[in-house]
């Protein structure tokens, strides 16, 4: 009952926002127009509600697309404040259209998937299968090393950290170098995915407690040195991690309990206050009141400077270069030319970043938009990062927005479908779900090469050969 009147409020906000955005235009009020965005976003956000379990991907992507690219002008715009200024209305207007359309896309791309595939059936994950002999040998074996890789990934974590508290964040963009051999910062580069493959074998819920704890402290220690989203990530990883394992699990143990939600609940306002806090002291920024919710508020006035980049794409269009390949596909070229073995067969060096030659050549509409704006700045490792919304503007214009975001409304419920097939699909899913949720602020494709990225190929034919072997001398020999 209570899905059915989620949808009649829905529906009813679906139209209501149409009416916003038709006022908002033909009468150029952009307040209308920014609120509307608003509105979408929480009717999407219902819709994800209504069938959670094929839309969990599209829930968590409202909330980045918000936080990320609403936020921001949105509180100034409720404080009463200037939320257009520096730029101009019709620059504004591009913006805030811009994320219209590709929050109506995104809606239409899910709700058209919806009609023309099946729920996925999470009984395909057969319990039988998740118990066989190999399965239990690669959990054995991926947890060992996730244990070993765990010490080498968190000895570079902490190096970093103590770097960044020596000298400046800025520092370790332009300067840093590890001090650790080389073996030892190889090995840890391979402790998340092995960490995920790990997840991946469905192991139970005694036996991921340590190894989940593991992970939250490398995402908790990485705040030392700056990388205050990777532990949003990875938390909303393992909060989509847990929902799924409720929607498989067949002993009745729950994964995501009441425990965990009133938990997340009652300290994620003191988690976002204390990002803006450190933020602060790692900028050396005197905070000269603490209130509470003037506090909550900033933090998304901070994170939500991803719009700027949308608007200053549509100021900057003559100016920025074209390049070999569209820019919202920028990722996937240097994927394919930069990586070590394209590099290696083709005799080429990686291009440098923050350079002139990587802002202007290097494909990389961060780096492009970045170097335009504050060219002083990015040489000196500080940069701006991008926006998928901005990419496929430059590239195709309103249409390449409306049809990015079709895409990425079929996408999302694909790969929920597709991971629970195999285990290794499971993992690299997993990667690509903590890569989409954070494209608002980055590339178009960058979710797809974080997945497929050789390190990572390389970490699970190597669980894999190493579980089949002892598998085979075990049981077999």
């Amino acid at each position: 009952m209570k899905y059915n009147i989620l949808k009649v409020i829905r529906i009813m906000l679906f139209f209501v926002s149409i009416l916003f955005f038709l006022i908002g235009f033909l009468f150029n009020d952009l307040n209308i127009l920014l609120f509307n965005v608003f509105l979408i976003l929480l009717h999407n956000v219902l819709f994800s509600l209504e069938k959670l379990k094929n839309r969990l991907i599209l829930f968590w992507f409202q909330i980045t697309f918000f936080v990320f690219l609403v936020g921001k002008p949105l509180f100034i715009m409720l404080n009463g404040e200037d939320w257009i200024h520096p730029f101009s209305e019709i620059v504004m207007k591009h913006t805030v259209i811009s994320l219209i359309l590709s929050c109506y896309s995104i809606f239409l791309g899910s709700y058209i998937y919806s009609k023309i595939t099946k729920t996925p059936n999470f009984n395909l994950l057969k319990e039988v299968t998740f118990k066989s002999k190999y399965m239990v040998t690669l959990r054995k074996v991926s947890l060992v090393l996730y244990y070993i890789t765990f010490i080498a990934a968190l000895a570079v974590v902490l190096e970093k950290v103590i770097f960044v508290q020596s000298t400046d964040f800025r520092e370790y963009y332009i300067s840093y170098n590890s001090n650790l051999p080389i073996f030892l910062v190889k090995i840890g580069d391979l402790c998340i995915t092995i960490f995920y493959v790990y997840l991946a074998t469905l192991p139970s819920k005694k036996q991921s407690k340590l190894p989940i704890l593991l992970y939250v402290l490398y995402s908790v220690v990485s705040i030392g040195y700056g990388q205050r989203n990777d532990l949003f990530l990875n938390g909303i990883l393992l909060i989509t991690y847990f929902i799924i394992r409720d929607y498989i699990a067949k002993d009745g143990i729950k994964w995501f309990t009441k425990k965990i939600k009133y938990s997340i609940f009652i300290s994620l306002p003191f988690i976002l206050i204390f990002a803006v806090i450190f933020d602060y002291v790692r900028r050396d920024i005197p905070l000269s009141e603490f209130e509470f919710f003037a506090l909550l508020t900033e933090f998304f006035i901070s994170q939500g400077g991803s719009n700027e980049i949308i608007s200053y794409g549509y100021i900057l269009e003559d100016r920025i270069p074209s390049q070999m390949v569209y820019y919202s596909l920028g990722s996937l070229y240097i994927y394919l030319t930069q990586n070590m073995i394209s590099r290696a067969i083709l005799n080429i060096d990686s291009i440098p970043l923050n350079t002139v030659e990587m802002a202007l050549t290097g494909n990389s509409f961060g780096h492009t938009i970045t170097y335009l704006v504050y060219p002083k700045t990015y040489l000196e490792g500080i940069g701006m990062g991008s926006s998928y919304i901005a990419e496929l503007y430059y590239d195709f214009g309103y249409i390449g927005i409306v049809c990015g975001g079709l895409f990425l409304g079929m996408l999302f419920p694909l790969i929920i479908k597709v991971m629970i097939k195999k285990w290794w699909l499971f993992a690299l899913s997993l990667i690509m779900i903590r890569g989409i949720i954070f494209i608002p602020r980055a590339t178009y494709f960058g979710w797809f090469t974080d997945a497929f990225s050789i390190l990572n190929i390389f970490t699970i034919i190597l669980l894999w050969f190493i579980a089949k072997f002892i598998y085979e001398k075990k049981y077999k020999g």
